[in-house]
């Protein structure tokens, strides 16, 4: 028993050690604790001491825990989790110009040319949702009591993980909307029509805190977003994580966009036949 409590002290001494210097701990934690094992295994008879199997057992199941991290449990890359959303986005929306030849619209309108459905809800069966595109009422508005209820199914497509998780209904991706864009409103663009290459010209933008649902028919505006990344006031790209926003190009390329890049290029991005030099980050 004294031999088992010894263990378990070492063993809390270990992990807090790797706790607080990380990987630098666990050599000179892995030398010493086979170096205690191994100085106590003993023979007595034919049998060895159950005790010393135990620390054996112990020992290995501890040290393979943190020698081998791969085995264990790691926190979601957020990052990481936010650029495969925003591609899926980007090639739900190409899938869509190949079955329609055409973008979608930004937004269809009523008979009073007011906004009423959203790009979004257009391409929820190219992003691999038939039952929602088909659940999805287009005789009534966006937030008509059907289709407010499907908004929570769209939380882990539409949302980035380091937005707000008190907000789970809002969409962290949007379009830029406004002339010479490939969403300029209610009227839908080719791909022909985006002369200056698609991969130069951007589809879709990482938006944090939006605060904007994934079906309302509202989006980043030229005229009114900011003209830097991650911009102090004013809505624009901003990302939820470390510099830079990220961003999908029309040619489904996903890049992060960083902080300083100069407005003028921001804005040759964002036109589709505007003729600028673009350099890609």
């Amino acid at each position: 028993m004294a031999d088992l409590l010894r263990w378990t002290a070492l063993t809390c001494v270990f992990l807090a050690l790797v706790k607080w210097l990380g990987a630098w701990a666990i050599l000179p934690g892995a030398v010493l604790s086979f170096g205690y094992v191994l100085g106590r295994f003993r023979l007595r008879g034919d049998q060895w001491v159950a005790v010393d199997c135990l620390l054996l057992i112990s020992s290995i199941a501890v040290l393979g825990y943190f020698l081998t991290p791969n085995l264990r449990p790691h926190p979601p890359n957020k990052q990481g989790m936010c650029l495969s959303r925003l591609k899926q986005i980007a090639f739900a929306l190409e899938q869509y110009h190949t079955t329609h030849g055409r973008y979608p619209p930004a937004y269809f309108t009523d008979q009073q040319g007011l906004p009423t459905h959203s790009w979004r809800a257009m391409i929820l069966g190219e992003l691999g949702h038939p039952e929602l595109a088909a659940k999805y009422r287009w005789d009534e508005p966006w937030d008509g009591p059907n289709n407010r209820q499907l908004h929570r199914s769209m939380v882990h497509l539409g949302h980035c993980p380091s937005d707000s998780a008190d907000s789970p209904e809002e969409t962290s991706y949007l379009a830029v909307v406004g002339p010479d864009t490939v969403f300029p409103g209610s009227i839908s663009v080719q791909q022909d029509q985006i002369r200056d290459g698609g991969n130069k010209t951007l589809l879709v933008v990482e938006v944090h805190d939006s605060g904007i649902g994934w079906f309302e028919p509202r989006d980043l505006h030229v005229t009114q977003m900011a003209s830097t990344i991650n911009a102090r006031r004013g809505q624009g790209l901003r990302s939820g994580h470390n510099e830079g926003a990220h961003a999908a190009f029309v040619d489904c390329g996903v890049y992060k966009l960083p902080d300083d890049l100069p407005a003028e290029q921001l804005r040759g991005m964002l036109t589709i036949d505007g003729g600028e030099e673009v350099t890609l980050p």
